[in-house]
C-alpha cells in the first residue's frame, strides 16, 4: 500500500513508511527552523493534523495548507529537509540506500508547495 500526495494535477507517490518519514523528519525541521509566531502556528498546525494521517492516505495539500505564506514556509521546510537528508544530519548515519530517494522525494514535495505559494 502506498500514500499520494497531491496538489491541482501534481501526484507523488510514497511508500507508508517513507510519507511517515517525510511528515516526522518535516516536522522536526519545521520545529529547527520555525522563526516567528506565524511559522510555530504552521509546525502546530501540522503537528495536530499529523494525528488523523493513516496509512495509504490521499493527502490533498490544497485542503492540509490554505494559505500562501503557509505553502512558502513548508516549501522551505522540505527543500531544508533534503538538504540535510544528503548531509546525513538527519535520519540513520548509517543507512546510505534510502538518502537518494528520500531527498528526491522531499525537493519534489518542495517544488509541488513552492508551485502555490
Amino acid at each position: 500500500m502506498s500514500s499520494m500526495i497531491f496538489l491541482g494535477d501534481q501526484e507523488i507517490f510514497v511508500s507508508n513508511r517513507r510519507f511517515s518519514t517525510l511528515v516526522e523528519f518535516g516536522l522536526e525541521v519545521a520545529d529547527s527552523v520555525a522563526s516567528s509566531e506565524r511559522d510555530l502556528t504552521f509546525v502546530q498546525k501540522l503537528k495536530a493534523e499529523a494525528q488523523s494521517f493513516y496509512r495509504g492516505i490521499d493527502l490533498d495539500l490544497e485542503k492540509l495548507f490554505l494559505a500562501k505564506d503557509e505553502f512558502r514556509f513548508w516549501s522551505m521546510v522540505y527543500a531544508e529537509l533534503a538538504v540535510r537528508i544528503e548531509r546525513k544530519e538527519i535520519g540513520n548515519p548509517e543507512g546510505e540506500d534510502w538518502r537518494p530517494s528520500a531527498t528526491a522525494e522531499a525537493l519534489a514535495l518542495s517544488k509541488m508547495l513552492a508551485s502555490a505559494a
